[in-house]
């Protein structure tokens, strides 16, 4: 095993305890046969099994690198037994799984992503963790109607603002959070909102939302993809204020005053 991966392995083990090593080494020694890899995320209370391309794709970051298990962990550090999670924009359910290794069945999560290959996936990580109160929910969230942008189909992220000419043009069905939440009477105590230039969307379709039930978010800005069309990253966040929001910089991601890169925020009532 290459250094790299060695140190990423020594940085999971140092968050586990030492009953659970013996599992976690078997695990990846048996990756080839099982196909999944097991996988220490910040506040873990178990292992959590994902397929092989998932954890590179994803789980990586979150589980080994300083800035992911930073940035993971400061949300479950806001996360209480009782909360109802939203995830907007899973892509491969990182923060979802997160809540259930952390605080299992006292969080009822609900997964927003559109893209199929990425819903399967959560699907399969969801099913071989035998996850409980775990929804996931195939569909754009936005306002509702229709979400236009671009797919960038190596990664599997639907974009808005990105202009790189080798994205495909792409549309879907969209869902408002206000819709969602008058369908099933769930209301999020906490929102955790990553959707690569659909900020300014997902807050405007979620305005009764924000107004009556005051969830806590976890939000993170994407500077470039707002000012492709013609906002700031101001913009979300004045939505935020508007609706009696304040909100506190994540500084572990950027060093003031540069907004050119993806930053956190998070915002309390």
């Amino acid at each position: 095993m290459r250094l790299k991966l060695i140190s990423g392995k020594i940085v999971q083990l140092s968050h586990l305890p030492v009953r659970s090593w013996s599992r976690f080494l078997e695990g990846w020694w048996r990756r080839e046969q099982s196909g999944t890899v097991p996988c220490v995320l910040p506040h873990s209370r178990r292992l959590l099994n994902v397929p092989v391309r998932d954890f590179y794709d994803s789980y990586w970051f979150f589980s080994e690198s300083k800035r992911g298990r930073d940035e993971l962990g400061f949300f479950l550090n806001h996360l209480r037994p009782g909360d109802v999670v939203y995830d907007v924009g899973a892509f491969r359910g990182v923060y979802g799984a997160a809540a259930k290794t952390a605080l299992g069945d006292s969080v009822d999560v609900h997964l927003f992503e559109p893209l199929p290959q990425n819903f399967r996936s959560i699907e399969e990580i969801s099913k071989q963790n035998e996850f409980q109160r775990f929804q996931i929910i195939a569909t754009a969230v936005g306002k509702d109607g229709t979400a236009k942008g671009v797919l960038d189909t190596k990664d599997g992220m639907l974009r808005e603002g990105d202009t790189s000419d080798k994205l495909v043009p792409t549309e879907m069905p969209s869902i408002s959070l206000d819709s969602y939440v008058e369908k099933t009477g769930i209301p999020p105590t906490i929102i955790k909102l990553d959707v690569d230039g659909f900020e300014c969307q997902v807050l405007e379709g979620a305005r009764q939302c924000l107004a009556d039930h005051k969830p806590r978010l976890w939000l993170e800005l994407h500077p470039d993809y707002l000012k492709a069309q013609g906002r700031s990253w101001e913009d979300p966040l004045s939505i935020l204020k508007s609706a009696g929001y304040q909100t506190f910089d994540f500084y572990t991601d950027y060093h003031l005053p540069a907004r050119n890169t993806p930053f956190h925020v998070w915002c309390e009532p």
